[in-house]
């Protein structure tokens, strides 16, 4: 009697572990899509998506085949939502990498993360020094031409926590004087 007790009791405190970490995970998951530009847009909404499919995977897997695994299903779903958590972590970072390297055709196509290319923007093409027609080659049309207080080309790179961010470069005479990032 006192081993199914223990058993029972066991078997709880891992379900209620299992609730608090999937909990845990939920919260974290909303944050990470709601504040990452990567997981939104990147491959119009894949990584939204895989997220989805693999913590769900993960939990549904175990609880089909339930019976089999009888007192062992919480501590595989545990493993399995620590497996999920790793393979959605691994691929955000691995598509945080892939678009760092800026190349034109990831510029045009992946318009709202622009941002994560600038740096390296910046270290393969000397901004400073190139006429606007260079500039328009590189970067391809402005979304915005200002004129009030300096001549600016602004290119949309992505969205702030309210306002968008651009990449404005600044022209005198014709020529770039100066590049830098700002929130609109």
């Amino acid at each position: 009697m006192k081993t199914k007790t223990k058993s029972i009791l066991f078997s709880t405190m891992l379900y209620l572990m299992l609730i608090l970490m999937w909990g845990g995970m939920l919260v974290c998951y909303a944050m990470v899509i709601l504040l990452s530009d990567v997981i939104k847009y990147f491959g119009d909404g894949a990584l939204l998506i895989s997220f989805g499919v693999v913590a769900l995977l993960c939990f549904i897997i175990p609880i089909i085949f339930r019976k089999k695994l009888k007192l062992r299903l919480p501590i595989l779903l545990i493993i399995f939502s620590l497996l999920s958590a790793f393979v959605n972590a691994t691929t955000t970072v691995g598509s945080c990498i892939y678009l760092s390297h800026y190349t034109p055709e990831k510029w045009d196509k992946h318009r709202e993360l622009r941002y994560c290319m600038t740096d390296s923007l910046e270290s393969q093409y000397n901004i400073v020094g190139k006429t606007e027609q260079e500039i328009t080659e590189l970067l391809g049309e402005p979304e915005n031409i200002a004129n009030q207080f300096d001549y600016r080309y602004e290119y949309f790179i992505g969205y702030g926590m309210i306002d968008p961010y651009t990449y404005d470069i600044i022209f005198e005479d014709g020529v770039a004087i100066r590049a830098e990032i700002n929130e609109h």
